[in-house]
């Protein structure tokens, strides 16, 4: 919101067009991630995406620091974040209730609540610790909310909050994800013991 409205000169109408794409990518996007997993694997799925997402936010980085907001390049941008982000959100997901059938494998422990809880615990501090930082950047930049304009500083950091930010985050992702123990290998190798297992106890089950 901040940067439609002090960078692109209140251009906040165009929020509305990513809302469209995002709805709509939402949903085209939900019968492709099962072919795109089973031919990548959710490894190098997610550090291919991410790479991806950074490259498609240099566009809007660029044209930013020459000071010519370009409609086309923040667009690009934004709705092309809508794309990866939403795979990398699948994705991620999916390899989170991995995580937790891996240490069912190796431990023989049921973590899957254990898991989740923590994502979801994890992903709220996140955005918390995000919202307090750039709360802090941005009055020590000059932000003062009632004004109309912000002072150059000050939208130079909501730029680079809105690009660099993300981009550090996904480099460290990515860092974390080359050590992510399941390839796509792995991944049916697991889930082939699991289906076995269930099979087992289903018979046990049935004896009893």
């Amino acid at each position: 919101m901040y940067f439609f409205k002090y960078n692109m000169g209140g251009r906040t109408d165009l929020i509305t067009y990513i809302g469209y794409a995002s709805t709509f990518v939402g949903f085209a996007l939900v019968a492709f991630i099962q072919p795109f997993v089973k031919k990548t694997g959710k490894r190098a799925g997610i550090i291919g995406i991410e790479a991806l997402a950074i490259l498609v936010t240099l566009p809007m980085l660029v044209t930013g620091l020459k000071g010519a907001y370009a409609i086309s390049a923040v667009m690009f941008t934004y709705i092309a974040i809508t794309f990866t982000w939403t795979i990398n959100n699948m994705l991620s997901r999916s390899a989170v209730l991995d995580s937790a059938n891996y240490a069912q494998m190796t431990l023989g422990i049921n973590g899957t609540a254990l898991v989740n809880s923590t994502f979801t615990f994890v992903n709220k501090c996140c955005q918390a610790f995000s919202m307090f930082f750039s709360g802090i950047i941005l009055s020590a930049t000059g932000y003062n909310k009632d004004a109309v304009e912000q002072t150059p500083g000050c939208l130079k950091a909501i730029l680079l909050l809105c690009t660099v930010g993300p981009i550090i985050a996904y480099v460290f992702s990515i860092a974390a994800m080359y050590f992510y123990p399941l390839t796509r290998k792995g991944e049916v190798e697991m889930q082939e013991k699991l289906d076995k297992m269930s099979f087992v106890n289903l018979e046990d089950d049935l004896i009893l």
